[in-house]
Parts: C-alpha cells; structure tokens; sequence
C-alpha cells in the first residue's frame, strides 16, 4: 500500500529528495575511483530515482513535488540501501563531493544584487561555480589584497626607516666626521697665529704705517674725537699690542684680525679645508631635504591637503649674522635675535619630526605587522587546507566557519609574539630565540596551536615553580 502524505512533505530540500541527489553522487564517484557496488546496494536506490521521475509533477523543477509518496517497503530498502552505500566511502561524504563538484550560481555580493534586482543587464550572470571554487576564490582574493597591503605598508616603513636613519645618525654622523677635520685643521691653524704674534704682527705694522687694519684706523678716530691727541692714541694702542695686555674693544678687533689671518691662510694654503667647508654645506642642505622628506612621510595629508611642499616648512635659516660689538643702531642684534629664534624654531620641528617618525616606526614593527604577517600565515595555512581537502574529496561548505576563526587566532597569534619578542642582532646565531619578530608572527599565524603549545608549557614551568617554592616562615 501506498502511504499518503501530504505533498507539501516532498517540497524542494526533503530528506528524501536530498538523500536521491547523495546516492547519485556516491555511485558516481564509486564507478571513477572503481569501487565494486552489488545490486543490493544499487536496486533500491535506482527504483527510487526511478519512481520519483515518474511521479514527480510538470513544472515542479525548482520543488520536488510528488502525485503520490512512495510506500513504506520500498523507502525502506532505499534507506538501508543508502546506509550500504555511505559505508563504502568512510573518508569521503555526499556533502562533500556535491561542495566539490555541484555547481551552484554566486549570489554573493550586494551591488551585483542590488542591480540584478532592478533588472538591468548592465552587470553579466557571473558563471556557475562549485561551493570549493567559490570559497577557494574568496580566501584566495582576500590572501592577495592582505598580502598586497602588506607589501605597501613594508615598503612605507622601509622609505621612514631609512629617512629616520638618514636624519638621526647617518648624516650628522658624516657632517661630524667632516666638521672634525675642519676644526682640527682650524685649530692647529689658530695654534700658529697665536693672540701674541697677531698683536705684535699689528703693532709693527702701525709704527711702519704699512697694511694698517681699518679696524684699528676706526679705533684710533673713535678715541681721538673723545678729546685724546691721536699720536697719544696710536702710542697706547701700540703699547697695548706690544705686551698683549688689550682691552675689549681692541681685543675684539684683534680676534676679528685673527681669523682674517687664519682663514687666509686656510684658502690660500689649504685646498682641502674649502672642499670640506663645501662638503659641509652640502651635508647640510641633504640634511634639511631629509628632514623635509620624513616631514612628508610622517605626515603625509599636509600634501593631500594643499599646503604645498612641505620641503619649503624646513627653510635655510642661513649663515649666522654678525653680532660686532662696533654697532649703535641695534640692527645686527635684531637680526641675530631673528636667526636665533629661526634655529630653535627649526630645531623644534625637526625634534618633533623625529619623535612622530619613531612613533609610526614603532607601532608598525611591534604591532601592525605582527598582525599582518600572522594573518597572511593563516591565510596560508587555510588555502592549504582547502587544497588538500579537494584533492582528498572531503571539504565540505561548513568548514568556512573554522576557516575564519582560523584567520582571527592568526592575527592574534602574530600580535602576541609582537608583545612578547623584541629585535635581535642580525650576527646572532641562527637559533629559535634569534628568530625576528615578524618571522615568529608568520609562523604563529600558519601554526597556531604551535604558540597555544608554548604557552601552555610555559604556564605549566611557572606553575612548577610556585609549587617548589618554600613559604618563609
């Protein structure tokens, strides 16, 4: 006898219509791989397939409706059938060969739904691809993109590194070594024209009245006007030079005299000491090009924003104007005022360049990238898992869900090992405590039950030895 259910019970997703579509894929994959399969197994399942066909209603392609349902006996051996068949494929499930090879159209993607809906033909029917294809191809675009931003965000950091390199040490270190030779060359220079030997040079030249400074010739006036007979003047000021016992104002114009002498002969002599002089300036001015450049790199809206080149910010203070004691309009004061203030606006800013510059470093090696580089860890180790589960036959459309939380305990695997690990020398040998941050961030990402294994050892060492401690009495 036939049971009568009522149609609704057949609809599209039934048990019975699922079970049909199971069995076909089974046998199928049984006839490529050559597994036997005896008509005890097959009968029932085709009488099945067959009956269903011919009591399914006209136009019922998209619901699984039947006249009538099958009787009991028939379902029965249909099920024990089925039971038979599943046992022959112990590692490989229906499930998982319909993820593998039934296809299915992608809905995926609100845009593409939301003109699909309008019915506009603007967008083309994306083709029909399988639920493995389908995962493979998301996991595999996102690997891209994280892997693409990464290579960007490396390639910033490489850019600040070595701008921060340029203007912290290796620069100034150059301009160092430079300024170092041209001091000690003016040094042994200052050695040779010594205060005594300018003076006495000076005093000569004023009794032969030969070559006479006009620094000196204005000293002479300025006292002779207060009243002093000039002969009078000269013969103090000779007197002075002679047993070099100046006051300031002379002193100061034999200082001035002195390094007329030095840095006449430094030219003349000394071809080396102007190239080092150059070299000097040049240094200096790449100095303040990389200052600029880091400007830009650190805070890169002011160019998104319009301010212009953000070279022009770090301006040339330029060559320090002279203070002489000799002015009485107070305008070379006003002008070494308006320098001071430039340098030590100058060098604020480029203190704060700096330190923001290390900030962004910083938080780019020690946690940024950690993430980064646990995430595309596990991004590799989940498309291996689906590579090896389609060959194998046994993925299967849930295990999307321990795919992502895979993703999120590698990145937060490679975080953690940029908390706990800091940089090593790169000269170090080559062992696991040597190994970089990111590097241990990689494969935190790709294993993660590798760190969970760590730190439970660990946590099993420290519990060990809090219970071999002896509490003091």
């Amino acid at each position: 006898m036939s049971d009568e259910r009522p149609l609704e019970s057949f609809k599209k997703n039934n048990r019975l219509a699922h079970a049909l579509e199971d069995a076909m894929y089974l046998i199928e994959h049984a006839s490529l791989t050559g597994v036997s399969l005896t008509d005890e197994i097959l009968a029932p399942i085709l009488d099945m397939k067959s009956f269903v066909l011919n009591q399914m209603e006209e136009g019922s392609e998209d619901e699984v409706r039947l006249m009538k349902a099958p009787n009991w006996e028939s379902e029965s051996k249909f099920w024990a059938a089925m039971s038979k068949l599943s046992a022959k494929f112990p590692d490989v499930s229906a499930t998982s060969l319909k993820s593998i090879k039934k296809k299915k159209e992608e809905n995926f993607g609100f845009i593409r739904r939301t003109i699909r809906s309008w019915n506009l033909n603007i967008v083309p029917k994306r083709p029909a691809v399988s639920d493995a294809k389908r995962v493979a191809s998301t996991y595999r675009y996102g690997a891209v993109m994280w892997l693409t931003i990464l290579i960007i965000g490396q390639i910033y950091w490489i850019i600040g590194k070595d701008l921060y390199n340029e203007c912290r040490t290796d620069i100034p270190g150059a301009i160092r070594a430079v300024k170092y030779s041209v001091d000690s060359l003016e040094a042994l220079k200052y050695k040779e024209y010594s205060m005594q030997y300018v003076s006495a040079d000076i005093a000569q030249r004023l009794k032969d009245e030969t070559g006479v400074f006009t620094g000196i010739e204005k000293l002479v006036k300025q006292r002779t006007q207060a009243g002093a007979a000039e002969r009078e003047t000269r013969a103090e000021i000779i007197r002075q030079l002679e047993t070099n016992t100046l006051d300031n104002a002379l002193s100061t114009i034999v200082h001035s005299i002195r390094k007329k002498y030095v840095d006449h002969d430094l030219f003349d002599n000394h071809p080396e000491y102007q190239e080092d002089f150059v070299r000097i300036e040049q240094l200096n001015d790449n100095l303040r090009f990389a200052f600029a450049q880091l400007g830009i790199w650190a805070n890169p809206k002011e160019v998104f924003n319009g301010n212009g080149n953000a070279a022009d910010s770090y301006s040339d203070v330029g060559k320090q104007p002279d203070k002489s004691s000799n002015d009485t309009t107070g305008a070379n004061a006003n002008a070494f005022q308006r320098w001071k203030e430039a340098v030590q606006k100058e060098n604020f800013k480029e203190k704060s360049t700096l330190t923001r510059s290390k900030i962004i470093l910083n938080s780019l090696s020690q946690f940024i990238f950690p993430l980064l580089f646990g995430l595309i860890g596990a991004y590799l180790f989940v498309l291996r898992s689906i590579l090896d589960s389609v060959k194998q036959l046994t993925f299967m459309n849930g295990d999307v869900i321990s795919y992502r939380v895979r993703l999120v305990l590698g990145s937060l695997s490679g975080l953690a090992i940029g908390f706990f690990f800091g940089e090593t020398d790169s000269g170090a040998p080559f062992t696991i405590s040597n190994l970089s941050p990111l590097t241990l961030a990689f494969l935190a990402g790709y294993s993660v039950d590798l760190l969970f294994t760590a730190m439970d050892t660990l946590i099993k060492r420290l519990g060990g030895m809090q219970a071999n401690v002896t509490p003091q009495k």
